[in-house]
């Protein structure tokens, strides 16, 4: 049994569900331990059932909206008045580290997304490494960077550079 911790921010960094009921679920449980969570979707909350018809971005969108509804931080936001954390999206990009290599043919990968057209630009919807996938999430942690707290995103920058 997990003790309650009322005065802990959990800093909740994917992969801790397949299934959006099975995800709230575990939200709500962990609400009930900590003051506050920050969250962001791993790869595995964005896998989808194919014949269900939707896209991982759909999976996504309904993730953020999940999250609002139950109160857990998806955005930029003070922890107290010298703490800010700052959830960023991600995804696989084969150039974010050096020497990198995949072979599509041999390695079936996160087979379970489907990107939509919208997103990638390609009709190879299971195509999990696909660099538009990890540009647009990068592009969604741009704009929410821009609606943050000045001086948070500030720091952040600085300690990129570092």
């Amino acid at each position: 049994s997990l003790p309650e911790c009322p005065e802990t921010v959990l800093l909740l960094a994917g992969d801790v569900a397949t299934k959006l009921g099975t995800l709230e679920s575990s939200l709500r449980l962990l609400q009930k331990k900590f003051g506050a969570i920050f969250f962001v979707p791993g790869n595995h909350e964005l896998w989808v059932v194919k014949k269900e018809g939707l896209t991982s971005l759909h999976k996504f969108l309904a993730i953020m909206e999940l999250c609002e509804k139950l109160g857990v931080h998806t955005r930029p936001a003070y922890i107290n008045d010298d703490v800010a954390v700052c959830p960023l999206f991600s995804w696989y990009k084969a150039n974010l580290v050096d020497g990198f290599t995949r072979d599509k043919s041999n390695i079936p990968f996160d087979i379970q997304t489907v990107w939509p057209w919208d997103v990638t630009g390609r009709g190879d919807s299971n195509d999990a490494q696909q660099p538009e996938i990890a540009d647009f999430f990068a592009s969604l942690n741009e704009r929410r960077l821009q609606n943050a707290p000045v001086d948070a995103v500030a720091g952040l920058r600085q300690a990129m550079i570092e």
